[in-house]
């Protein structure tokens, strides 16, 4: 009898604990399904973060490596207005006359900035023209000199642009207000490279378009929003053409 008892007695605290075990597993399980929901809007959240970071610094790393590239330029090639006979001894062949950048055509070149991009020319002052063109680099305005002609050669680039916009040039004049007096400026087209001197920095409002007015000196007018990240005004920077020399 007192065998069965405590047999008894072994089975009441066996299935007690067994009891125990289950409650205890099921209330982890409950807590590590709440958890899972609870930390899920924070996954997301987090997902969304790096995919915006990821997608901004691309392109930013895009846009410095076509700087940098540029800036980096240590090769120089000699070009020159003369022609030179190769064929016949130094006496009769000329000496070039300047050391440009070898830069492409249908380029503008700033190294005080690093900064290089393709031009666009002859691009019609309508927006929705302007903007298109804009993604591939700068872009000239149709009814302005050309490099080497009387008047202002008009180019336009962005100083900033909504991050979901396309094209690699979306800050491709961020930094023209760190031009100074006399920096140079290296543009070419198929007449060959032209080289400017900065001579003057204005902000003006943004319906101001005395910059494309044209005169009788060579003149070079950069023009791009202002302050980054805005569009109420026009920083312009204006350059003399100094290369090749004006008779």
């Amino acid at each position: 009898m007192t065998t069965i008892r405590t047999d008894i007695r072994k089975t009441e605290r066996s299935t007690a604990r067994d009891s125990t075990s289950q409650s205890t597993m099921k209330a982890a399980d409950f807590n590590y399904r709440n958890l899972r929901l609870a930390t899920l809007p924070l996954t997301l959240i987090l997902f969304i973060l790096i995919a915006f970071f990821i997608t901004e610094n691309s392109t930013f790393l895009s846009i410095e490596a076509k700087e940098l590239k540029i800036g980096e330029i240590d090769s120089l090639q000699i070009e020159t207005n003369h022609d030179v006979d190769a064929s016949n001894n130094s006496e009769t062949a000329t000496e070039p006359e300047f050391l440009l950048p070898a830069i492409d055509n249908n380029s503008i070149y700033l190294p005080t900035i690093k900064t290089y991009a393709p031009v666009s020319w002859g691009i019609i002052n309508q927006n929705r023209k302007i903007n298109k063109a804009l993604e591939e680099g700068v872009v000239h305005i149709a009814g302005t000199a050309l490099p080497g002609q009387k008047g202002n050669v008009y180019i336009a680039g962005h100083s900033s642009n909504n991050s979901w916009a396309k094209g690699g040039y979306n800050q491709v004049f961020a930094d023209l207000d760190k031009l100074a007096i006399d920096d140079i400026i290296y543009l070419r087209n198929g007449m060959g490279t032209f080289v400017y001197q900065v001579r003057g920095k204005d902000i003006l409002p943004a319906n101001d378009i005395s910059p494309m007015n044209q005169g009788e000196n060579r003149i070079l007018a950069l023009s791009t929003c202002w302050p980054v990240g805005t569009s109420e005004k026009r920083l312009v920077i204006t350059a003399e053409q100094t290369y090749p020399a004006v008779k």
